[in-house]
């Protein structure tokens, strides 16, 4: 005797509940991460941390217990970048 199938609800998708992945670019993240916001300067995640410490480049903790945990507000990133780009 074969076993009996499990009936599967359909997905959310397709009942409509989720919305279609968009097609084409991802929309830009309202917070980056340390290793994010070094790769698009082209410098090192230490490097970023140094910012962070010396108050040029504005995070938020998120860690607990001691640990930091930066996530750096999109906004803030742009701020920067506006800053550097006119002290050169």
């Amino acid at each position: 005797m074969a076993p009996a199938r499990v009936a599967q609800a359909p997905s959310l998708r397709v009942r409509g509940l989720l919305p279609k992945p968009q097609q084409g670019l991802a929309p830009e993240p309202a917070m980056l991460r340390v290793h994010q916001v070094a790769r698009r300067l082209g410098v090192t995640t230490q490097h970023v941390r140094d910012f962070i410490d010396e108050g040029y480049l504005r995070a938020i903790n998120l860690g607990k217990c001691g640990r930091k945990f930066w996530r750096i507000p999109l906004d803030d990133y742009q701020a920067f970048l506006k800053e550097r780009s006119s002290h050169d």
